[in-house]
């Protein structure tokens, strides 16, 4: 249980700081025009853009990457994805759309190798359940950490800049620490079967077999992701709207942070059912009440996210 907790914290803290990268663009309306329209719709669609295209991408750089290697690409990533946001504190608005599409694009691409370290174990559901509470968090704090920021002087063009800087150094602290956990054990070995790394083959094997079921799944979760990014991005907004314009930036921290506790405390309970389909049913039936819900905060709830197959 000290793996579980350790891995818990130290993939919370990375996972949380990645988007204290990449969210503080969105705590604040950059009313610039560009050849896209008003910046901050267009800066929407990019981050958009670039997270579909960072998961295509993804397909097929992310089952090639070994296990000895994958702190190295974290890495990577993570300076890929701070780059263009320091860049964006140029302040030209063409420059910052595409900034921002590219931000995403090695965002996007995190997700894989942070699995690696937790998939395979015991519990690896309560810790990726515990990974979406990471974003959640991570997400609300920094917004109203750069709304705080602005109200204290800081130009809205460079306090994206200077969230990215700070968060970058935490992701480096927290991914050292996060690659000194141990291993699986053998009993956790006996359970869950290995997931090498693969080949250009052996993944076209794998899309021409599970083809239709991957576009599928690929759709749904791409489109359910762009209408709760379209809440998020546009929240400033939503809250300039029910309140004033100059409301109290601790409103992300008091919204954001209960709904992630409550995700967490719900799909918690879900882990104790053992049976696959039956959890998967209960959850359609968590949500399909729930529409509009489902729409905003939907990508929030892990549903069996162990990239392990069970060696039953």
């Amino acid at each position: 249980m000290k793996t579980t907790i350790y891995l818990i914290v130290t993939s919370f803290i990375l996972y949380a700081n990645l988007f204290g990268i990449i969210s503080p663009v969105f705590s604040v309306v950059y009313n610039t025009q560009s050849v896209f329209g008003e910046t901050t719709n267009a800066l929407t669609l990019a981050r958009i853009l670039g997270s579909i295209s960072g998961k295509l991408l993804g397909i097929y750089i992310l089952p090639q990457i070994k296990k000895e290697k994958r702190m190295y690409w974290l890495m990577l990533f993570h300076i890929l994805t701070t780059i263009p946001i320091i860049i964006f504190g140029t302040g030209h608005p063409i420059v910052q759309i595409v900034m921002i599409y590219i931000s995403n694009v090695f965002a996007v691409l995190v997700w894989g190798p942070l699995l690696s370290y937790i998939e395979g174990r015991k519990y690896t559901d309560l810790i990726v359940i515990f990974l979406y509470l990471s974003f959640i968090v991570g997400t609300g704090v920094v917004k109203t950490i750069g709304a705080s920021l602005l109200n204290a002087g800081v130009d809205i063009n460079w306090m994206p800049s200077i969230c990215a800087s700070v968060s970058l150094v935490i992701c480096i602290i927290s991914l050292y620490f996060l690659d000194l956990s141990p291993e699986p054990t053998p009993s956790e070995h006996e359970q869950r079967q290995i997931r090498n790394a693969s080949k250009i083959g052996e993944q076209n094997d794998f899309l021409k077999k599970y083809l239709l079921g991957f576009l599928s799944v690929t759709f749904v979760y791409s489109m359910v992701t762009a209408y709760r990014n379209f809440r998020d991005f546009f929240s400033v907004k939503i809250w300039q709207e029910l309140l004033t314009p100059d409301f109290n930036a601790n409103i992300y921290v008091f919204t954001d942070i209960p709904i992630g506790v409550g995700s967490t405390l719900i799909y918690s309970f879900l882990l104790c059912i053992k049976d696959e389909r039956k959890s998967f049913f209960i959850v359609l039936l968590i949500h399909f009440p729930h529409i509009p819900g489902l729409l905003q905060y939907s990508p929030y709830s892990p549903v069996r996210h162990d990239l392990h197959e069970d060696g039953s």
